[in-house]
């Protein structure tokens, strides 16, 4: 943002600050190469899941220190910590990005299905996907589809494995657990939207019309799985008189709430000189105050 790193400037005029921008598949390209040759820069931005990887490999600066001599802990949301192995912290979140269950209030109404509510199971939004579906004939694709199933991650088979009591990891998130059989039971209910209760376009379906969102945007799907980031940048600014709502994610089987939420975090690299460092994480202290994080929400990012 622009906003932010004009306010920084302002505020910090002693130190130089310069910015390196490339698109996110170029940047993680290029960044690996920068570390492999020992000039990385002194922060950046990428996604966690890397950035955890660079803490046992020595390239990313634990802020453990960092964050006990300058924040209130209280102040901030568990995802302060989202970056954490052990009693060493990696990163510093950009922002969260979870995921909520949008629909079609049109669609609903039409069909005369009660709105979702935040009580619901995921047990209940299956049923409510079948009621939702329009089809003339049991062959090719559905009018309407109750819900769209994704095939990523976020918003795809994890939170269904979740939702059975499975997981793709054990304690140690060092052992794939995709032959407990709970984990399987919910990959089976999460395929079976497409291929066997076919109250989901398949993959091929989505991507002929374009995407997903597309799709919920247009009327062809009741439900999805929505992400932040699209809810503002995608549904409201494509969709501006679509009238849909989200509530939370259905409930699993135990009773609990799962929701996926993205982080992605700064890292300052650990081989920087110690002025640089310190430089660094006045930069990341100005992006988590008040004013930087309300830029943050108001574009709608995360």
């Amino acid at each position: 943002s622009e906003k932010i790193v004009q306010s920084f400037k302002e505020k910090y005029d002693y130190i130089t600050l310069e910015i390196d921008e490339a698109p996110w598949g170029d940047f993680t390209t290029k960044i690996a190469t920068q570390i492999a040759g020992g000039t990385a820069p002194d922060v950046w931005f990428q996604e966690n899941a890397a950035i955890i990887g660079y803490g046992s490999r020595g390239v990313a600066e634990d802020l453990m220190p960092y964050i006990n001599r300058d924040l209130n802990v209280g102040e901030f949301a568990e995802a302060l910590f989202a970056a954490r192995k052990g009693d060493k912290v990696w990163g510093i979140p950009h922002g969260a990005n979870p995921i909520a269950l949008a629909y079609n209030k049109t669609l609903f109404e039409e069909a005369g299905v009660p709105f979702p509510t935040d009580d619901w199971t995921f047990d209940d939004m299956i049923d409510a996907a079948i009621k939702l579906t329009k089809r003339s004939s049991d062959e090719g694709p559905a009018e309407v589809y109750g819900m769209i199933t994704s095939t990523n991650i976020t918003q795809g088979w994890f939170p269904w494995i979740k939702s059975t009591g499975g997981k793709a990891l054990d304690e140690t998130l060092t052992k794939a657990q995709f032959t407990d059989p709970k984990t399987i039971e919910g990959i089976t209910k999460w395929a079976a939207m497409s291929q066997k209760l076919k109250v989901s376009p398949t993959p091929a379906e989505i991507k002929e019309y374009g995407n997903a969102i597309q799709m919920f945007g247009n009327g062809k799907a009741a439900m999805y799985f929505i992400q932040y980031a699209e809810a503002q940048s995608i549904i409201n600014v494509n969709f501006p008189d679509f009238d849909y709502d989200v509530v939370m994610i259905p409930k699993a089987s135990d009773g609990n709430r799962y929701v996926p939420n993205v982080i992605n975090c700064w890292v300052i690299y650990s081989k920087s000189k110690q002025e640089e460092k310190d430089a660094a994480w006045e930069w990341i202290k100005h992006f988590l105050s008040a004013e930087s994080q309300d830029i943050v929400a108001e574009s709608g990012g995360s």
